[in-house]
């Protein structure tokens, strides 16, 4: 069981270092908020990976595949991200940058936490992801996927791994952010929405190549 978590707290913690909606939604929210609303964000983005690892397994263990529905999920992803994007790309154009934003969690819009959970739960990269990660781990023996206590090690180190991970992003961007200026925030916002953007365009991009 040590060994099951372990690999799985690897394998979401590795899996989240590549540029993502969560981790570059936390970072848009520590340089443009404060380190706690990131936190906050990092804590909802990472809780969706219980139910996309739930399902992955469940997927090996019936092996059932419902492509309509799939091909629906990642066409409304895309549309997600890109509408981010253009959000956050536009936002900066009249937007006074604010380097220290204490306002308290209460008077967002959207709380950062469901925020967190929302980008969470659109992001069919975690299925795909724990899809192949739990074969690895079926195939390793590590993993039961009909053993209940198996079922919620498995989970329980997605979330794990993928919060450490998103914390630390935080943390480093806060870091970052106490040597910028307004005018270098306001860059780094025109990067983050442009890369939502072309996360958005490789969803449809992925299911133009692969009808």
């Amino acid at each position: 069981m040590t060994s099951l978590f372990s690999f799985t707290f690897i394998a979401s913690f590795l899996g989240t270092v590549p540029p993502s909606p969560s981790n570059l939604a936390v970072m848009h929210t520590v340089l443009n908020r404060n380190t706690r609303a990131g936190l906050w964000l990092a804590l909802g983005a990472s809780l969706p990976e219980l139910p996309h690892c739930f399902l992955a397994l469940m997927a090996i263990r019936f092996i059932s595949t419902f492509r309509s529905i799939e091909f629906a999920f990642h066409i409304l992803t895309a549309f997600i991200l890109c509408a981010m994007g253009v959000y956050i790309f536009f936002a900066q154009l009249n937007k006074k940058i604010e380097i220290d934003d204490n306002r308290s969690l209460g008077q967002y819009k959207l709380h950062p936490f469901w925020k967190g959970v929302l980008i969470g739960i659109f992001n069919p990269m975690i299925f795909a992801f724990w899809l192949v990660t739990a074969g690895i781990a079926v195939n390793s023996k590590w993993l039961n996927v009909h053993d209940v206590s198996h079922q919620m090690c498995f989970v329980a180190g997605a979330a794990a791994g993928a919060f450490a991970l998103l914390a630390l992003v935080a943390f480093f961007t806060r870091q970052i952010k106490k040597k910028l200026t307004p005018d270098m925030v306001r860059y780094f916002n025109y990067g983050i929405g442009i890369t939502f953007l072309l996360l958005g365009l490789l969803q449809v991009l992925k299911f133009y190549f692969y009808r």
